[in-house]
């Protein structure tokens, strides 16, 4: 099985390899259910819709997979947030088992009716699926699809295909959503607005963040909102991080009443910040 250990769509298809490797992969069925080959998730139902052959090897992100599998338990509550087609919503699905639940939030209608269609295939019951994009507050906004056509963000100059609803994580909460003990989010640059719209819940520091980060700007305001809330960020491996910066593309942070235990097991003190 080592041949599933890493994720075989890194190499491009406008390459040679590439070419060779996706043949046999385009003349398989797209709506025909297949077990996932392996990983945390092997076994469960998928389809290959999303043209990302790396959801039914298991191999998608494997090592953000082991990391979440490492803090998500059974009876957690879960956001998963730019649920795509629902690979990490499966995951969730599986390690919170029927006392935990999985709230899944995608925007986009073609995603949302392959997440629909992954949820039925395995007969799932612990899952609720949002027609809705996270930001700053509770609105319309202008969704912008991107060239792939199986992901997008929003869009600040309403120049977007598509008009969603969008809503606040502290709104949520506020009208009675349950308190998320973990949010993974992937939202192709709207980190920015997430977070702006999540400030008390993040103050709160209960909830552990998996966050991927897709500009700049988005690594600035994320390391500062998580300073502020006085969380610790880690690289997947659990790398501890004095900031975010150099290109970081994927963290998770931990509230402070966490730091002590995960810095213990990297052989780690604990950062100590003034209030």
């Amino acid at each position: 099985m080592k041949w599933f250990k890493r994720d075989w769509t890194e190499i491009r298809p406008n390459t040679m390899l590439g070419r060779v490797l996706r043949v046999p992969l385009h003349l398989l069925p797209k709506r025909k259910p297949m077990k996932i080959l392996s990983g945390p998730c092997r076994g469960m139902k998928w389809t290959l819709e999303s043209n990302l052959y790396s959801f039914w090897f298991g191999t998608f992100e494997f090592k953000k997979q082991a990391a979440l599998s490492k803090y998500v338990h059974k009876g957690m509550t879960i956001y998963d947030i730019g649920a795509n087609a629902g690979f990490y919503t499966l995951l969730f699905s599986k390690l919170v088992g029927n006392k935990g639940h999985v709230y899944s939030f995608e925007p986009f209608p073609e995603n949302s009716a392959r997440l629909l269609r992954h949820i039925g295939l395995n007969d799932l019951t612990n899952i609720t699926v949002i027609n809705a994009a996270i930001g700053a507050a509770d609105k319309l906004g202008s969704f912008q699809i991107a060239a792939n056509n199986f992901s997008g963000h929003l869009s600040s100059n309403n120049h977007g295909l598509l008009v969603v609803p969008t809503l606040s994580i502290d709104a949520l909460i506020e009208k009675g959503y349950p308190s998320p003990d973990i949010i993974k989010m992937d939202i192709e640059g709207d980190e920015v607005l997430a977070l702006e719209g999540a400030r008390n819940t993040l103050l709160e520091g209960k909830a552990i963040w998996f966050i991927a980060l897709h500009n700049d700007e988005a690594r600035k305001v994320c390391d500062e909102a998580l300073k502020k809330a006085r969380y610790q960020m880690f690289l997947l491996d659990g790398t501890c991080l004095d900031d975010i910066s150099g290109g970081i593309d994927e963290i998770y942070a931990l509230p402070s009443d966490s730091m002590p235990r995960e810095t213990e097991k990297n052989g780690m003190m604990p950062v100590q910040r003034s209030i």
